[in-house]
């Protein structure tokens, strides 16, 4: 089961609302903008940990500070104030410069306004990093080279299906720098965006 689904499973209808009452979004949008969301942060996970340094700092990040607790209550975690708040710190070293393109780029996708977007990606954030550092419990992912690998196979995987694949070609390394091409999706993203995921 990829990451993305291990996610998506997580995401039952009362968490689902508790994300709508966060951002204040209705249900048609919540549901558009998590399926743009994950393979986002992922993808953005993966690009970051492509570098050996990178794959280092999320590997310890992981270890020390994210042990998948907030998945035993996620719509309690993801209707909390601690969510977004949180999740902020994380998007800086995720995204880093290139966060308000994510948001607008999300907002784009879902009709959200970047301020709603923003919230729904700062609420997801640290479900994700929870569930990797679930995962990388109980995978007994002992180096960064394990990590690195895991979410290689993932991005690859993500790029592979329709759903998510051209998001996912647009958003990384369409340059083959490495880096989250946020400004391409900005640039091209809205008609394409909005057939992917259905939003008409």
């Amino acid at each position: 089961m990829s990451l993305l689904q291990i996610l998506q499973q997580q995401l039952d209808d009362k968490a689902l609302g508790a994300l709508q009452q966060q951002t204040g979004a209705d249900s048609a949008q919540v549901q558009i903008a998590v399926q743009a969301a994950l393979p986002m942060l992922l993808g953005a996970l993966a690009s970051n940990a492509s570098q050996p340094e990178g794959a280092q700092g999320l590997w310890s990040a992981l270890a020390k500070d994210h042990d998948g607790g907030l998945l035993d209550n996620l719509s309690g975690f993801l209707g909390s104030q601690s969510a977004p708040q949180q999740g902020q710190a994380i998007l800086k070293h995720v995204l880093g410069a290139r966060q308000p393109q994510a948001e607008q780029a999300l907002a784009g996708v879902a009709g959200l306004d970047a301020n709603k977007a923003g919230t729904m990606l700062a609420a997801l954030a640290p479900m994700v990093m929870g569930m990797m550092g679930k995962l990388q419990d109980e995978r007994k992912i002992g180096d960064q080279q394990q990590l690195q690998s895991m979410l290689q196979q993932e991005r690859q995987q993500l790029r592979q299906q329709p759903q998510t694949g051209g998001l996912l070609n647009m958003l990384l390394d369409e340059d083959g720098d490495g880096q989250v091409g946020m400004d391409e999706v900005v640039r091209r993203g809205g008609g394409l965006l909005g057939k992917l995921f259905g939003k008409r």
